[in-house]
């Protein structure tokens, strides 16, 4: 489940159709991108020093902060480079692209956000939140920024989108598309889904849970009224609170290594576990049933101080694997 957003990039896969300076060389490749589709496209600058080749498209004026991205992979290289998203406000965020394919954010300048995520199968996505102009504003790509080098990488799926994070890819062919939003209840029901006894929760959040300010916190949770029960994530203190009362017994996992966005909630009947950004922080031992109803629509669902906490949140019948767990939160 995830808020409607609309892609304002008019050729979201279709690169030559963007404005292109310089300009660099754009070549549609026979390679899949994250889609499974082989439409992705290699864009390469002219020589070395010709580091300001990009493509870009008007904006025009906007009033509110927007988010850009652009999906990232290795073609070939002999030194590590850097590949720029940007727009004409001076903010930007740099992807380092290593000779092994692997990427980071290598600098970002002005941005109030920004971040570099691993999408598999050597594809990365690269974004950036922007304050904007009321006037004028640019979607910019700057495939290689390094004088010493003309590596190249693959490119697919620019975006841009009001708010303060991305949301999953929203393609568009010759005009904005707008995805609309999945519905949420706070107060759905989820009788008769969960198998009995088993099942998994998977939460990412589009801010972090943290804050700095002694006592005051930023939570999502899960309650079942008529019963008292309920578990939650808290963020205080710069650090993540798990509670887990009733049902599961009345336990508290702390994790305070770095801020997390991923987190995942299971029970199999035998054991109760969680697990943060890949790991699993703690297990306790179920000593009671777990209704499938437990979720129920009187005083139940999600409670959240901001629903704008929440990216996205999935419900599986099943208790996942370990393994499948690690995954799914890395």
């Amino acid at each position: 489940m995830e808020r409607g957003r609309t892609n304002l990039i008019t050729n979201s896969e279709y690169f030559e159709v963007l404005s292109q300076i310089g300009p660099p060389t754009l070549t549609l490749e026979d390679i899949n991108s994250p889609e499974g589709v082989a439409n992705a496209y290699s864009i390469v600058k002219r020589s070395a020093g010709n580091t300001s080749d990009r493509v870009q498209q008007s904006l025009g004026g906007l009033g509110t902060n927007h988010t850009f991205s652009v999906f990232l992979k290795l073609k070939s290289t002999t030194d590590t480079f850097n590949v720029r998203l940007a727009n004409n406000q001076g903010e930007r965020v740099e992807a380092v692209v290593s000779t092994d394919g692997t990427m980071v954010v290598g600098g970002a300048t002005n941005t109030t956000n920004s971040d570099i995520e691993n999408y598999g199968n050597g594809w990365y996505r690269l974004w950036m939140e922007t304050t904007t102009s009321a006037t004028s504003n640019f979607y910019q790509l700057f495939p290689n920024l390094t004088n010493t080098s003309v590596g190249e990488c693959y490119f697919y799926g620019a975006q841009a989108e009001e708010g303060s994070y991305p949301t999953s890819y929203i393609p568009t062919y010759g005009t904005a598309a707008t995805r609309g939003a999945d519905f949420f209840d706070s107060n759905a029901d989820f009788t008769n889904f969960f198998e009995t006894n088993q099942g998994t929760i998977y939460i990412e959040t589009a801010k972090k849970l943290f804050k700095n300010e002694t006592n005051n916190e930023t939570f999502i949770g899960f309650r079942e009224d008529s019963s008292g029960n309920y578990w939650r994530i808290v963020g205080r203190d710069q650090q993540v609170f798990v509670q887990c009362i009733g049902w599961a017994n009345t336990i508290i996992y702390v994790y305070g290594g770095t801020n997390p966005t991923k987190y995942l909630f299971k029970w199999d009947g035998t054991n109760v576990s969680f697990y943060i950004d890949g790991a699993l922080i703690g297990t306790t031992a179920q000593t009671t049933t777990f209704s499938p109803n437990a979720f129920g629509r009187t005083g139940g669902g999600v409670s959240m101080s901001s629903q704008e906490l929440l990216k996205q949140f999935v419900l599986l019948p099943t208790a996942l694997s370990d393994t499948d767990c690690e995954t799914l939160t890395t």
